[in-house]
């Protein structure tokens, strides 16, 4: 980056009316040429122009959600078949459709310009983004924005993402920041709390009752963490599986589990040989019995072909799954029979419209919910960040510091960039 670059990023701060913006912005890009592995390129890109409905926001800091992962690896699906299928976008000054892209779903930060002055936001405002894109025009929004055919994750289906000094988002993305969190920590939980949310506590996924007992797979992670502490709110039972007993003693120390499964401890091998292992169900059974009382009401379901048919066999009769993702593959199968035959239930949810968004949100503005990071990494260490994030270490969420310093939390003096190409 060049020093008069540099020197205009130094005058940022939140709170101001206007701002210079630069024509280069400094960006982590998964290349169409380097797609495929596990590492996103430093470069400097164009700034993005806004269209009427969107919002130009300086990132402090990012949360690592799986879909950046899957955008690096290039599977399930190709990011780049999404860019090109957003053939026509509500941004009439952009495209998406280019040969980089900039991931990101999660950010914390502050509006730099808006494309209409027709709204409630002002320039200066401190903000977190939903990741929830849609068009305004489309009528199917005014009924739930997520069974919209325009719908998009931001980030990861849309360009301009929040690894960048600059993200694009739609001005409904927009929601006030929790003014007693740092940059990161309003980063972390965006698109996990609002996921979460819509499985539990809203009539689009499975509104949980008190005295529910709720399994929960990744009980330790940015999703499973949610998950738990909206249980908390209603009165339901959460029951917490980990991989190891630092994350579950981590749960016991705070948050109000009666206990959690080690499931590496319990050898819980769901799968034997590519074939189905129900003698691990069986002991999954045995041991919510004896542990949790026995039944089952709800599973909160996100690895997908790991523990789909497992979540189903220890469901009581008329339970329900409420499944969100497939991290460790969607190509699932199951016994059938365990589920026609106890009148159980799969609910898909993915991610959340604007107003659960808005309300989970507003758990956090009000201290019901507490986010929480394992680690932050700088800027130019963001593929040690997308590894570790990979690999399942740690508990709660990992963030990426972009203009925000990781030890002070406060804007940067950009020393974070490193060296960059383009």
């Amino acid at each position: 980056m060049n020093n008069s670059t540099k020197n205009i990023f130094k005058s940022f701060k939140p709170g101001q009316d206007s701002y210079e913006i630069p024509s280069l912005m400094p960006a982590r890009v998964v290349n169409k040429k380097t797609i495929g592995e596990l590492k996103t390129e430093l470069v400097e890109v164009p700034v993005p122009k806004i269209g009427h409905d969107e919002a130009l926001v300086a990132v402090m800091s990012s949360g690592v959600n799986y879909n950046t992962i899957w955008t690096a690896r290039g599977e399930p699906v190709n990011t780049f078949d999404f860019l090109k299928r957003l053939s026509f976008s509500s941004n009439s000054e952009s495209t998406h459709n280019l040969d980089y892209h900039i991931p990101g779903s999660d950010a914390s930060g502050f509006i730099v310009k808006l494309g209409s002055k027709d709204t409630k936001w002002k320039v200066g405002q401190e903000i977190v983004a939903n990741c929830n894109w849609h068009r305004n025009d489309d009528v199917e929004v005014f009924n739930d924005s997520m069974i919209s055919s325009e719908q998009k994750i931001w980030g990861y289906e849309t360009n301009f993402g929040s690894l960048a000094a600059f993200c694009v988002v739609k001005i409904h993305q927009l929601m006030p920041k929790p003014k007693h969190l740092s940059w990161a920590e309003s980063a972390s939980y965006g698109l996990v709390l609002s996921t979460a949310y819509r499985m539990l506590l809203s009539d689009n996924g499975l509104r949980i009752r008190s005295g529910d007992n709720v399994l929960i797979w990744g009980g330790a992670g940015g999703l499973g963490l949610s998950a738990i502490q909206l249980c908390n709110i209603v009165g339901a039972n959460p029951i917490p599986v980990v991989s190891d007993d630092e994350k579950g003693n981590f749960l016991l120390s705070n948050f109000m589990v009666d206990g959690f499964i080690n499931r590496k401890k319990e050898n819980l091998n769901f799968w034997e040989k590519g074939k189905h292992n129900p003698l691990a169900w069986k002991k999954l059974s045995m041991i919510l019995k004896k542990q949790f009382k026995g039944h089952v009401d709800v599973v909160f379901e996100h690895p997908g072909r790991d523990t789909m048919a497992a979540s189903i066999y220890i469901l009581r009769k008329g339970g329900k799954v409420v499944t969100c993702a497939a991290t460790s593959g969607y190509d699932i199968s199951y016994d059938h029979r365990y589920l026609w035959m106890d009148s159980k239930s799969i609910i898909g949810c993915h991610f959340a419209n604007p107003y659960e968004s808005l309300k989970a949100n507003s758990l956090v503005v009000e201290k019901k919910i507490r986010p929480f990071v394992s680690s932050v990494f700088e800027f130019k260490d963001a593929d040690k960040a997308l590894k570790k994030f990979e690999k399942n270490k740690g508990f709660g969420k990992v963030v990426i510091n972009v203009l925000a310093n990781s030890t002070e939390d406060k804007f940067s003096s950009l020393n974070c960039f490193g060296e960059m190409s383009g």
